[in-house]
Order: structure tokens, then sequence, then C-alpha cells
């Protein structure tokens, strides 16, 4: 069963990474209006013959002249895995991350598929059934899925189905794996306002910082200290992109006339890459809520949530920033 985290070391770390985090790329703001949501036009599912959804993942680099720019691409990436592994191991203790949280994702991930085929399955006999029972189901899928994937992946997916039914199985998993590790620092204000916040990105890792009112070039490194202290401190998101080696089964099927006819039947071993991701807390001591007396281990009162799998709505989300 997947446990959740806590964060133990973002405040006494933060000295050691401030001048690190200078040098990030600093993003363009990511202005979310109605004209800038994404969609999906066709089945989201992945078929094992349709190529990887991203074939290189265009992680953002430092903006600035820096030692790290002089090194390649993988050396980066494997820094910044290193980051978030360490800060999960350390949040959570070596026995849960990776083993045990792995054990549970893919426990997670078989439960969830069979939710999501009894979803698209489920019919609606009218306009207020439809409207009744789209609530209903959403509020019993939004247990083990965000409300994004729900909206953006779950929705077009039952729209294409039509009158079909699926059926998506896990017959036999091999095994799990950490794919990537990502880390959000900083305030979710800044979705929301994104023009009070810089951005300072570099491969995995992410800080929402608020704005100075003075140019860079007149702020002092104790003062941009400050506000980046301030901002690791102002909240937190944490996702987990899971690669599981398994077995994935997938029919579309329809009717005609008394008999079933099989659309779409899709049988191969194949890696099933889902993301996994905390709530965004709004202060980042908030991810704990109380520690086990005789452990130390943190306890908590939230859930993991399935936030994409093989990377569809992430591909989505790079092409509206015209990074694909």
């Amino acid at each position: 069963m997947l446990r959740p985290l806590c964060l133990r070391s973002c405040a006494r770390s933060s000295r050691r990474t401030l001048s690190f985090y200078r040098s990030f790329s600093v993003a363009s703001p990511k202005y979310q209006d109605e004209n800038s949501h994404f969609s999906i036009q066709s089945s989201p599912w992945k078929l094992s013959t349709d190529p990887p959804r991203i074939e290189s993942y265009p992680y953002q680099k430092t903006s600035q002249i820096s030692i790290i720019n002089w090194l390649p691409v993988t050396i980066q990436r494997g820094l910044s895995q290193w980051a978030a592994w360490r800060t999960l191991q350390l949040n959570t203790g070596a026995s849960y991350f990776p083993d045990e949280f792995l054990l549970g994702s893919t426990m997670a991930t078989r439960s969830a598929l069979q939710a999501l085929t009894d979803h698209l399955n489920r019919p609606a006999t009218s306009t207020t059934d439809n409207e009744e029972n789209q609530d209903h189901n959403s509020d019993d899928l939004s247990v083990m899925f965000t409300l994004e994937f729900i909206q953006d992946y779950v929705g077009p997916f039952k729209k294409s189905l039509g009158e079909d039914r699926v059926s998506i199985q896990l017959p036999q998993i091999y095994d799990a794996t950490v794919h990537e590790v990502w880390v959000t620092l900083g305030s979710k204000q800044h979705l929301t306002s994104p023009r009070q916040y810089e951005l300072f990105e570099w491969m995995t890792l992410c800080m929402a910082v608020k704005k100075s009112n003075v140019s860079p070039e007149d702020e002092s490194f104790v003062d941009f200290r400050q506000r980046a202290s301030k901002a690791v401190m102002e909240g937190v998101q944490i996702k987990v992109d899971v690669s599981i080696d398994a077995d994935v089964v997938y029919k579309q099927i329809g009717k005609k006339d008394e008999s079933e006819e099989v659309h779409v039947y899709d049988e191969a071993r194949r890696p099933l890459l889902v993301r996994f991701e905390t709530p965004y807390f709004a202060s980042s001591p908030d991810i704990v809520t109380g520690r086990d007396p005789k452990t130390g281990e943190p306890t908590n009162d939230w859930n993991w949530r399935i936030s994409d799998i093989d990377h569809t709505l992430e591909r989505a989300k790079l092409e509206l920033e015209h990074r694909l």
C-alpha cells in the first residue's frame, strides 16, 4: 500500500542549495487561461505498437554560464535525481522508498485500472442521469486519480469509446522501477498567478519564488536568499514516475447485433509508465501530520494519486509550452 511521505530537511538544506538554484533556468511564465488548456483529441490509451509519447525529454538546463552546463544531460539528470531521491529517502526512510513505495505502486495501479475500466464501461441512461452519474463516478475515481487526470484523460477516453466497452488488465507484473522523481517547492499560487513568481527550473527540480520589487542587478544575494528560503517553506509537491514491467492487455469491444465484436485487441509485455503525485501542500510542513512514537517515521493523512499514464498528459503540456 502506498504510504505518504514527509519533507524534513528542506529548511536545513536550503542554505546550501540557494546559490545552486539561482543558476537555474528562469522559465517563462505559463499563463493559464481558457485558450491555453490542452486537450486529448483521440483515445489516450497507448498501445504496444505506438511509439513512446516522449522520445527524449526536453529537460530545463541552467540559463547562466556555469560548470553545470559543461556536463552532459545524462549527468545533470543523474544529479537532479540524486537530490530528489535523497529528499524522499531522508523523509520517508530507506525502507519505504523505493522498495515499499514500488510494491504499493504496482498494487495501486492494478486497482486503479480496474476502477478506470468500470467507470468507462458504466452507461448513462439519460442526460440527467449522465450528469449525476458523472459527478458520482468522478468522486469514486478521485480517490485514486487527480482531478486533472479525470478531466483531461478519463473524459476524452470515455468520449472516444462511443458505445464500445473496454477491458484493461495487468495479468502479470514482473518488476517496477522508479523512472523519475520531480520536486516542486514554493507557493501553489504560482500556478494561478504566474506573473508574480519566478520559476527556477533545472532537470526535475523546480522552485517558485515570489518576484522581487527590485531588478536582479540591484538585489543582493542575501535578499535573494531570504526570498528563496521563504519559498522553500511555502509549499511542496512531489511526483514520481514509475515504470511497471508488465503484461498489458487492452481490449475494446463493440456490439454487432447480439454478438460482441472485438474492435481493438492489444496484448504485450511492455513498460507501463505511471505518474504518482502528492497533493500540493500550501505549507511545506503540512506534508507531515505527526510521527510514530516508536519508529519516528512520519504519519500522514493524505494519499498518492495517479496523474498520468504513459506520458500522455505530459506530452500534451509540453506541446502547449512549445517544448516538443
